[in-house]
């Protein structure tokens, strides 16, 4: 059953989400946009900054399904 505080934290979640999808994106499109003579330390600061921002946006995915999840399960009895 879906309460408004659940409504309120799913919101809550799924900004974050919205936001860490954003962030991956601009992180991969500066990591994109690096040139054919970009310096070793360039290319692996951005190459690290694309992979933290997307596991970020998958952790916060993860919150998301486990949330919406936890809302479509019947809730279990003890016999």
């Amino acid at each position: 059953m879906i309460t408004v505080d659940s409504a309120i934290e799913l919101q809550v979640l799924l900004k974050r989400y919205l936001a860490a999808q954003a962030a991956s994106t601009r992180a991969q499109d500066a990591r994109s946009r690096l040139q054919a003579g970009t310096t070793r330390a360039r290319s692996t600061t951005a190459n690290a900054n694309w992979a933290r921002a997307a596991e970020h946006r998958d952790r916060c995915a993860d919150a998301v399904s486990e949330h919406l999840c936890a809302l479509v399960r019947p809730p279990v009895v003890a016999a």
